[in-house]
C-alpha cells in the first residue's frame, strides 16, 4: 500500500513532463507541422536568424575555434558574443543528427521537450516549495491542481507569441528550478544552498539576457521576504539570510563570467535605444489593454505592447481569490498586493520596463519579461486553492466571476476595440461555465473540478492555435528543404573546386544570414550582436543601404568592381527563377531579383538551378598597399556613411590612398534626376565622358526607409539592369552596375515605377565610371609578392616573398581593438587602415605574418568562473561533511 502510494506521489512529475508535451504536439499535427505536413514553427527571427546560427553550430561543432571568431559573419567578426546568446544550451548538440534542411524540425522536438520541462519544473516548484505551501491541504485534489497550474504555465501568452525564441526558453526552463533554491534558503530549515546558485549560474551561461530577467525578479522575491521579516522584527534572520542570498547571487554572476562579461563588451558596439532623460514615467501602453491581455490574450505583434500574460481565466479567478482565503494572513496578502503591483507599473512606465531590459529599448519582441509576471501570477493562483478552505468558497469565487463578467462587458463598451464582440461573448459564456462548475464542486461532485479545468485549457490552447495559424504559415518545409538543399550542394562544390580563402555574393537568398546557413564567407549578416560601425561601413562602401536603424548588411548586387575586388569577392551564386520563387515563398527577407548585376564573371560551376561565376580580379584576405603621407596615407581619412552624398568621391580617395593612383573614379556631372510627383517613370540622360564600367547611386535622405510596396525596375537605354528599393526594402538600393560603355556613349537612365517612391522627387543620382585598366593595375601592384594564406578562426597565418616591395598590408576584415600581430615573431602595432580594416606596416621582402583576435573579455570571464565555480563547490563540500560529521556526533555533544 505504502508502494502505491509512493508512486502516486512520483507520478506526478511524469505526468507533467507528457501532458504539455503530448499537447503541443497535438498542436502541431493539428496545424500539419511538418513531418505531419509542410509548415514548420519557423517564423520571425527563428526565421530570418536562427535557422541559420543553428545550421553553423551544427557545422562547427568539430571546428570551435570557429565559436570564437568568424568570416560568415558580414566580412568578419566575434562569434563567441553570438554563441553565448543563441547557442549555449547543450540540446544544442543534437543538431549532429539532423541534416541542414531539417534544421526546422530540430526546431520543433526541442520547443516540445522545452515545454515539457517548463511543466514539469514549474510542478516541481508548486509541490516542493515551502512557501507556497504553508496551510495548504496536501491532498489528491491539490495535487490535481499542481498538475493543472504547471501544465498551463508553458501554454501562456509569452511562450503562445515566442515559442520560436528557443534559446530564451532554454533558459526558462531553469527559472523554477532557482526560485526553489531561493525558497529554500529564505523559508527552509535545510541548510541548502546548491539549488540556487548552481541553478542560477547554469541559467546566466544558457541565456544571459533571460538571466537578467530573473534576477531582477528575484531581487523582488527577496525584497518581498526582506519586508515580511522586518514586520516580524526579525533581525538576525534578516542579516544572515539576505546576507547568504547576496554572496551567492554575486557568486552565480561572477561564475557566469565566461559569457557575461564577453557579451557585455562585445554589446557596447551595438547602438541601441538608451534610457530617456524626459518622460521616464510615460506609459508604455494603454492600461486597458493590460485587462484586454489578461482575460483574452493579445498578439505579440498588435503593436498595443500589453503584457504577454493570459494563461486562462480560471488562473485570474484563482489569483484574486488569494485575497480572500482565510487563511492567508493580512501581512502577507497585503505584500503580495504591493507585489503585484510593482510588477505590472514595471511593464507598464517606460522606466521600470527598459530596467527589465538592461536600461535599453528592445528592438521588436516587446515585453519580454512577461514570463516572469506569468509565473507570479500561477504562484499567487495556487496559494488562492486555501479558498477552498473558506466556510463558503463560493461567496468569494461567485463575486469575482460576476466582476470579470462586468469588466468585460464595460471595458467592451469603453473601447470597441479592445474586446470583439464574439471575444467577449465568449469570455462571459467561460464565466458562466465557471461558475455552474465551482457549484458542482461544493456539493462534493468531482466533475466540477474537471468541467473548469477542461474548459479553461481548451481556452488556452485555442489561443495557441490562434498564434500558430498565422505563425507556422511563414516557412513551408518543401520550399526551405529546396533552397537549402540546391545551395548546399553548390557551395560544398565551390568548396572542392577552390580552398583557398574567398567571399561570395548570391542573387538569390533566405535571408542576411545565408552564408551562415551555408557555410560560405560573404558580406552580410543580420545579428543582433553585429557591431553599428560595420554595417554602416559596408552601407558606405555600397552594398546594402541601411539608411536607419537597420541592423543587418546585405550583398545586394555587389558594389563597384573595385569595392568587390578589394573585398575579395570571387564568386558569384546565380540561382535561377524557380530557386528565386521558393525563397519568396519562404517569407522571410529575400531579394526579388536574380540577375548577376556584376562587372567580369565568368562561369566556372553548374548545378540544376545555378550557376557559379568567378570574379578573376578579386583581393586575396591580406594584400598590400601604397604607403602614403599625410592626407595620402590608408591610416587617414573618413568613410562615414551619409547616403545622401556621392559615394563615388569617397572612393576616389580611398583607392587613391590605397594604391597612390588619382583618380579611378570619373564622375559624369551631366545626369540629373527628373522625378515629378506621382509620374509613373523618373530619367536620367547624359553623356559618358570616359569609357569602362559605368555606376550609379540614388541619394536617400538619413533615417528615411523607403517603404514602398513594388520594386522599381531601373533600365538603360530599355534593357533592365535591376530592380531598386523594392518592397520590403530588401532590395538593390546601393552602387547599381549599369554596363559597359564607351566615351561618347548617351545613357537613359529610366526608373519605372517612380510614383511608388514618395521621396524620389527630391532625391538625386550619381554616374560615375570606372578605369578598367587603372583598376588592373591596383590589383596587380596589390597582390605582387603576397604568399600563401591560411585561415583558422581567430588566426590568419601568412607570408610574403622576395617580390613583396610595399610597407603596409591590409587585411580586409573589421578594424578590431582586439586584433593582434606578429611578424616574423615580432609583435607589432595592428592600426585602422581605410577607416575600417585591419592593416600593419611592414618592411618590403620576405616575412611570416600572423594575425590572432583574442575574443575581449574571455580570458579574463573564463578564469572568473573557473575560479569562482570551484571555490562554491568546495564551500558546499565543507557543508556537507560538515553536517555530516555533526549529525553523527552522539546527541550530549551537540548541545
Amino acid at each position: 500500500m505504502m508502494h502505491r502510494k509512493q508512486e502516486r506521489r512520483q507520478s506526478g512529475y511524469l505526468l507533467s513532463f507528457i501532458f504539455p508535451s503530448v499537447l503541443l504536439l497535438g498542436l502541431y499535427i493539428f496545424h500539419q507541422v511538418f513531418p505531419f505536413g509542410n509548415h514548420t514553427i519557423a517564423t520571425g527571427d527563428m526565421a530570418n536568424q536562427y535557422l541559420a546560427i543553428m545550421t553553423y553550430f551544427k557545422h562547427n561543432i568539430l571546428h570551435p575555434q570557429n565559436f570564437l571568431y568568424s568570416y560568415q559573419v558580414s566580412i568578419g567578426g566575434n562569434f563567441f558574443s553570438v554563441l553565448a546568446y543563441y547557442l549555449m544550451c547543450p540540446f544544442n548538440f543534437l543538431t549532429l543528427l539532423f541534416p541542414e534542411k531539417y534544421i526546422p524540425l530540430f526546431y520543433a522536438i526541442n520547443t516540445i521537450v522545452n515545454v515539457g520541462l517548463i511543466g514539469l519544473i514549474t510542478y516541481t516548484y508548486l509541490k516542493k516549495s515551502v512557501f507556497l505551501n504553508q496551510k495548504l491541504p496536501q491532498t489528491g485534489t491539490v495535487e490535481k491542481w499542481r498538475l493543472f497550474l504547471a501544465t498551463l504555465f508553458p501554454f501562456s501568452a509569452f511562450f503562445a507569441n515566442y515559442m520560436h525564441c528557443v534559446m530564451w526558453s532554454d533558459a526558462i526552463v531553469l527559472m523554477p528550478l532557482v526560485v526553489l533554491g531561493l525558497d529554500r534558503i529564505l523559508y527552509g530549515n535545510r541548510n541548502s544552498t546548491w539549488l540556487y546558485w548552481g541553478g542560477l549560474t547554469y541559467l546566466l551561461i544558457s541565456n544571459y539576457y533571460i538571466g537578467v530577467i530573473v534576477l531582477i525578479f528575484l531581487f523582488l522575491l527577496t525584497l518581498f521576504w526582506v519586508i515580511d521579516q522586518l514586520c516580524q522584527l526579525n533581525w538576525m534572520k534578516i542579516l544572515k539570510k539576505g546576507l547568504t542570498v547576496l554572496g551567492l547571487t554575486v557568486g552565480s554572476i561572477l561564475g557566469a563570467g565566461v559569457v557575461m562579461w564577453p557579451s557585455f563588451l562585445a554589446q557596447q558596439n551595438v547602438t541601441q535605444a538608451q534610457m530617456p532623460t524626459e518622460n521616464l514615467f510615460k506609459p508604455v501602453y494603454q492600461f486597458q489593454s493590460f485587462w484586454s491581455s489578461l482575460l483574452a490574450g493579445n498578439l505579440a505583434p498588435d503593436g498595443k505592447l500589453a503584457p504577454l500574460i493570459f494563461v486562462g481565466l480560471l488562473v485570474v479567478i484563482l489569483f484574486f481569490s488569494f485575497f480572500f482565503a482565510r487563511k492567508v494572513s493580512l501581512r502577507e496578502k497585503v505584500l503580495t498586493g504591493i507585489l503585484t503591483a510593482a510588477l505590472i507599473a514595471s511593464s507598464y512606465f517606460l522606466y521600470f520596463y527598459m530596467i527589465w531590459h538592461s536600461l535599453s529599448m528592445p528592438n521588436g519582441y516587446a515585453q519580454r519579461e512577461s514570463f516572469v509576471l506569468t509565473f507570479f501570477m500561477i504562484c499567487v493562483a495556487y496559494r488562492g486553492l486555501l479558498v477552498f478552505e473558506n466556510h463558503s468558497p463560493l461567496k468569494v469565487l461567485l463575486p469575482i466571476i460576476a466582476a470579470m463578467a462586468v469588466l468585460t462587458l464595460s471595458l467592451q463598451g469603453m473601447e470597441p476595440g479592445l474586446f470583439k464582440h464574439d471575444q467577449a461573448l465568449q469570455i462571459i459564456l467561460i464565466l458562466v461555465i465557471f461558475g455552474i462548475g465551482f457549484s458542482l464542486m461544493m456539493n462534493q461532485i468531482s466533475a466540477g473540478m474537471w468541467l473548469v479545468m477542461g474548459v479553461s485549457l481548451v481556452n488556452v490552447l485555442a489561443y495557441n492555435s490562434q498564434i500558430q495559424t498565422q505563425d507556422f504559415n511563414v516557412v513551408p518545409n518543401s520550399a526551405y528543404s529546396k533552397v537549402v538543399s540546391e545551395n548546399q550542394t553548390v557551395f560544398n562544390a565551390l568548396k572542392q573546386y577552390d580552398r583557398s580563402f574567398y567571399r561570395v555574393g548570391t542573387t538569390a537568398q533566405i535571408n542576411e544570414c545565408d552564408p551562415l546557413l551555408y557555410g560560405y564567407n560573404g558580406v552580410q549578416t543580420y545579428l543582433s550582436q553585429q557591431p553599428t560601425s560595420e554595417t554602416d561601413y559596408l552601407s558606405a562602401l555600397g552594398f546594402y543601404q541601411k539608411q536607419g536603424w537597420i541592423r543587418w548588411s546585405a550583398f545586394n548586387n555587389g558594389s563597384t568592381g573595385m569595392i568587390n575586388d578589394m573585398l575579395g569577392i570571387k564568386y558569384i551564386v546565380k540561382s535561377d527563377n524557380s530557386i528565386l520563387k521558393a525563397t519568396e515563398q519562404i517569407k522571410s527577407m529575400p531579394t526579388y531579383n536574380n540577375q548577376a548585376n556584376v562587372p567580369a564573371l565568368k562561369p566556372v560551376l553548374e548545378n540544376k538551378h545555378t550557376v557559379v561565376y568567378q570574379n578573376s580580379n578579386a583581393f586575396p584576405l591580406v594584400f598590400g598597399a601604397y604607403d602614403g603621407h599625410g592626407h595620402d596615407s590608408v591610416f587617414n581619412g573618413k568613410y562615414a556613411y551619409v547616403p545622401e552624398s556621392n559615394p563615388f568621391i569617397a572612393y576616389g580617395w580611398m583607392f587613391k590612398r590605397l594604391s597612390g593612383k588619382q583618380w579611378l573614379y570619373g564622375t559624369q556631372p551631366g545626369f540629373k534626376l527628373i522625378a515629378r510627383k506621382h509620374a509613373k517613370t523618373a530619367s536620367a540622360q547624359g553623356y559618358l565622358n570616359s569609357s569602362g564600367d559605368v555606376y550609379c547611386y540614388i541619394t536617400k535622405p538619413q533615417n528615411v526607409i523607403p517603404g514602398n510596396q513594388q520594386y522599381l525596375p531601373i533600365e538603360v537605354n530599355g534593357r533592365e539592369v535591376a530592380r531598386y528599393s523594392n518592397r520590403n526594402v530588401y532590395g538593390e538600393n546601393g552602387v547599381i552596375y549599369l554596363g559597359h560603355f564607351k566615351k561618347g556613349d548617351h545613357l537613359n537612365i529610366q526608373i519605372k515605377n517612380a510614383e511608388k517612391d514618395p521621396t524620389l522627387p527630391k532625391d538625386k543620382i550619381y554616374v560615375a565610371v570606372e578605369n578598367q585598366p587603372m583598376l588592373h593595375q591596383i590589383r596587380k601592384d596589390a597582390v605582387t609578392g603576397i604568399g600563401k594564406i591560411n585561415v583558422n578562426g581567430p588566426q590568419i597565418k601568412m607570408n610574403t616573398t622576395a617580390a613583396f616591395k610595399r610597407h603596409i598590408l591590409i587585411a580586409s576584415v573589421p578594424y578590431d581593438k582586439a586584433w593582434q600581430a606578429t611578424v616574423d615573431g615580432h609583435p607589432i602595432k595592428v592600426r585602422k587602415a581605410l577607416d575600417g580594416l585591419v592593416a600593419i606596416k611592414v618592411t618590403p621582402g620576405k616575412h611570416n605574418i600572423q594575425f590572432n583576435y583574442v575574443v575581449p573579455g574571455l580570458k579574463i570571464g573564463t578564469i572568473v568562473s573557473l575560479i569562482t565555480i570551484l571555490a562554491m563547490i568546495i564551500l558546499e563540500l565543507f557543508k556537507f561533511y560538515g553536517l555530516k560529521k555533526f549529525h553523527q556526533m552522539p546527541s550530549h555533544k551537540k548541545h
